[in-house]
């Protein structure tokens, strides 16, 4: 497992990255920063941002976001960072977002797993 916990990415730059999610090999990012970061064509199935510092982040191309957990809060954030260079798919996306808000689109189209605030 790689730990990035509690760590400043801030602004950090991550391309064509597998980030082993579901895989044994897991990076963590619990209480890190990764405010105006560019996540790009990576792999972020299974990976836990729900406690992760995202504000202001780009996650162009991803590869799979199935299972990528993010809590409640992060549903505006999450949505506008993710990008398509694809016109199309960037269409379909945007599209999806009108159709059926953002919470429908993140957990029903993109599979990202949407967790509860726990006090």
């Amino acid at each position: 497992m790689s730990n990035g916990d509690k760590g400043n990415f801030t602004k950090s730059q991550w391309h064509n990255t597998d980030f082993g999610g579901n895989s044994g090999y897991d990076a963590t990012f619990w209480r890190a920063n990764l405010s105006e970061s560019m996540i790009k064509g990576c792999d972020l199935s299974g990976i836990d941002f729900s406690e992760t510092i995202i504000d202001d982040i780009k996650i162009i191309d991803p590869v799979s976001t199935l299972e990528l957990k993010i809590n409640q809060n992060q549903i505006e954030i999450v949505s506008r960072a993710i990008q398509f260079t694809d016109q199309e798919r960037q269409a379909e996306y945007l599209n999806q977002i009108r159709k059926h808000g953002a919470k429908k689109t993140l957990s029903e189209y993109l599979k990202i797993a949407i967790l509860e605030i726990k006090n």
